[in-house]
């Protein structure tokens, strides 16, 4: 049983390895690429389209492989993520409140005895 969950972990970590791997050369050969398209002398006016061209669509293709390799935008998802759930427990956390020993011993919430000392207060004015 442990062998077999290593060999599952083993294949795990070398694809990830590869896809690594496979991303730097993606981004060498890219790199090579754009640099012989630049380079060319015969069509200069050409180069600049095509290169621009050429970079648009194979840096959204080295985006997807990046992120897919490093998990780019899942970190910042995570962060986020648990920013909201902080916020949200933040508006979810009881006030503290206010408790006094009335005369009798008994445990009395003052923002309760204030509210009805208002309100008699209002009812004896009227």
């Amino acid at each position: 049983m442990e062998h077999q969950e290593y060999q599952s972990v083993r294949r795990r970590v070398a694809r990830q390895f590869a896809l690594k791997a496979s991303f730097f050369f993606n981004v060498a050969f890219f790199l090579m690429v754009m640099f012989a398209i630049l380079t060319d002398s015969k069509n200069a006016d050409n180069n600049i389209l095509g290169a621009a061209i050429f970079a648009v669509f194979w840096g959204g293709v080295l985006l997807a492989h990046g992120n897919a390799a490093f998990n780019w935008f899942g970190g910042m998802i995570d962060r986020a993520t648990h920013k909201e759930m902080e916020r949200q427990w933040e508006e979810e956390k009881p006030k503290r409140q206010r408790l006094a020993i009335s005369d009798d011993g008994e445990l009395v919430d003052l923002e309760e005895t204030e509210l009805l000392d208002d309100k008699a207060k209002r009812s004896e004015s009227t």
